[in-house]
């Protein structure tokens, strides 16, 4: 018994430990690699699609979420997308983050006042019972600075440092329209007889500032009275800022003199003072009126965030006088902007009296919001929307910060948000948004076609897609899109957002960029 119990040891202590060898470990292996270069590459574009369905369903829940803030907070609400920054440049744009916004309070401080129109004596002088007039400090214009680049000017009314400012037959600026801080609660009393005189039938009372420099900024509405037309907030901006803050300066507030230092170069002389005259130096805004003055076809053109003269920049100098002729003196003249209504027998007046005024200012970020981001390997491709072919996504870009704000209001109506938002500007030639969900490698830079014409396609198509590669261009000979694509379409006037697959695709026809997008407008697909 004793010998067959050590037997018994001996064969279980001699039994090979589990486990495996390692050449069972290097044919599992092999297996998993072989495996693996079979099916990556099929898998690697299915992970990668699925990133684009779910940056699709991230930008659908984003603009729901919008109209849901709107309606909970009874005032718009929207989304901003925030310009990718490793793919922008070199004529590609793209978006990849989602921040969201919504509406500024509106800003009312103080009074204001539209500068006088001068009186001519019997003797035929012109008397000003408030004269204004820009001061050297000016001279800081002499960099260029949004809107537009203004040349130096010295002391005096008016120096000529652009036609936009130039005055016209009326002694007033002719491409842009002013309003000024009311510096005073009341206003003199202008008497024609027996000589023409200003008089204070009080003492007068400094008003509470506008505080309207590095507070308002460009593209910003004014409206007086609480009625009648709006006007777009279009400068002054002496320090350029990303923000487009209005500034004639460093931040600071208008003064009366011994009050304080003052931050405006425009200065105010108040004739009929009691100790004679006091000159103070209000802040000031310049502002157009949303109208075809010149009746040549461009409402507010050279503030209007289009490119009218087709030159690849928008808003650009040349823009101020397009269509129009010279002066006597042979220099351009811009479009004549005007008072309207009640604010052009204001500004016929000798001395037009202090009102109240309301400023509705754009889009702000959400407090407390925090920036959202697709899918690594997605993006929203916003290369042509500021081309004729318009191939991509069809959304109004800001053209200065690459943006894209998208307000809601509580109905699901798009509410204008562009810096000058106006129905000529605004682009609602259609009732849709479109927003182009892409993978990063399929977004591509614009090319001309082999005769440097930028004819339809400029931007790649999918393989077998009629007529494509075209003939004469020889740049798209060996591109492809070969991801997938999602097309996000916003209705503007009803909210309503539906996400299609981007598969219909035809070079051949006239009208041919709109293709991809007569499914979503039609209702034909059913959103995803």
């Amino acid at each position: 018994m004793a010998r067959h119990g050590t037997r018994s040891n001996r064969q279980r202590h001699s039994r090979r430990p589990g486990g495996f060898t390692l050449i069972e470990l290097l044919v599992v292996i092999s297996i998993i690699i072989l495996v693996s270069a079979v099916t990556l590459p099929t898998l690697i574009p299915a992970l990668q699609n699925r990133q684009v369905n779910e940056g699709a369903r991230i930008l659908q829940g984003a603009l729901a979420g919008a109209r849901d803030a709107a309606i909970r907070a009874n005032a718009p609400r929207g989304i901003r997308l925030l310009s990718d920054p490793v793919l922008n440049g070199s004529g590609i744009a793209a978006c990849n983050r989602i921040l969201t916004i919504e509406t500024a309070p509106d800003h009312s401080d103080g009074l204001v006042m539209l500068p006088g129109q001068p009186i001519k004596t019997m003797s035929g002088a012109m008397f000003s019972p408030l004269q204004w007039g820009f001061g050297a400090g000016l001279n800081a214009l002499n960099t260029p600075s949004y809107p537009f680049p203004l040349s130096s000017g010295g002391d005096g009314v008016y120096p000529p440092y652009s036609p936009l400012l130039t005055p016209n037959a009326n002694g007033k600026p002719y491409g842009v329209l002013m309003v000024m801080q009311s510096v005073f609660t009341s206003t003199p009393v202008y008497s024609s007889s027996p000589v023409p005189s200003v008089s204070w039938t009080s003492a007068p009372i400094p008003a509470t500032p506008t505080n309207w420099f590095w507070n308002i900024r460009i593209g910003d509405k004014i409206r007086f009275n609480d009625a009648g037309a709006y006007y777009t907030v279009i400068g002054p901006m002496t320090v350029t800022n990303p923000e487009l803050f209005v500034n004639d300066g460093n931040p600071g507030g208008a003064t009366i003199p011994g009050m304080g230092n003052p931050s405006s170069t425009l200065r105010v002389t108040y004739p009929g003072w009691p100790s004679g005259q006091v000159t103070v130096q209000p802040e000031y805004l310049l502002l157009v009126n949303g109208i075809d003055d010149n009746n040549n076809g461009y409402v507010d053109e050279g503030f209007d965030g289009l490119d009218e003269n087709l030159d690849g920049v928008v808003d650009g100098i040349n823009e101020f006088t397009l269509g129009v002729t010279t002066d006597s003196s042979g220099l351009p003249v811009p479009e004549p902007e005007a008072w309207l209504g009640t604010q052009l027998q204001q500004a016929s007046a000798a001395v037009p009296p202090a009102v109240p005024y309301t400023i509705v200012r754009r889009p702000v970020p959400t407090q407390g919001a925090r920036e959202v981001s697709l899918p690594a390997a997605c993006v929203v491709d916003l290369t042509t929307w500021n081309l004729a072919t318009q191939e991509r996504s069809r959304l109004p870009v800001d053209s200065l910060t690459g943006t894209v704000d998208i307000l809601l209001n509580q109905r699901g109506q798009v509410v204008p948000t562009t810096v000058y938002s106006s129905p000529s500007a605004f682009p609602m030639d259609s009732a849709f948004f479109h927003f182009w969900v892409a993978d990063r490698t399929d977004v591509f830079a614009p090319t001309n076609d082999d005769n440097g014409n930028a004819t339809y396609p400029t931007l790649p198509m999918p393989q077998g897609t009629p007529g494509y590669p075209p003939v004469n261009h020889s740049q798209l000979l060996n591109k492809f899109l070969k991801r997938e694509r999602q097309l996000v379409t916003l209705y503007t006037r009803t909210g309503q957002v539906v996400t299609n697959s981007i598969e219909n695709f035809d070079a051949t026809v006239t009208g041919g960029p709109n293709v991809p997008y007569h499914d979503a407008q039609l209702g034909i697909r059913e959103a995803k």
